[in-house]
């Protein structure tokens, strides 16, 4: 599987606060998954873009992630697939993970 990703947060969590860019966002493409935690949009992410080819799987973690979350995905991964897990700290306050699957 191929193409983009976009992540949409609600912020606080009211739909009125949201971005003009992500409201059209979501007009416009499939919505793949929402949750309402990030180590189950992790998880299910990481079961849309990994299949029976896929090597080695990465897991940067944001600033917004905690060790244990992180564990969390990278627990989920090893129990799901067999990979290589490489886990990295990205510590950036933009996101929380960044998923790879090669």
């Amino acid at each position: 599987m191929r193409g983009k990703v976009f992540c949409i947060g609600v912020g606080p969590g009211d739909p009125e606060l949201m971005t003009l860019k992500a409201v059209r966002l979501i007009k416009e493409k499939d919505i793949i998954l929402t949750c309402r935690d990030k180590v189950e949009a992790a998880c299910a992410l990481i079961d849309q873009i990994c299949d029976e080819d896929t090597e080695i799987v990465t897991l940067i973690r944001g600033e917004d992630a905690s060790e244990e979350e992180t564990e969390a995905v990278r627990q989920y991964i090893e129990d799901h697939y067999d990979v290589d897990i490489d886990v990295q700290n990205g510590g950036q306050p933009v996101y929380c993970f960044i998923l790879s699957a090669e």
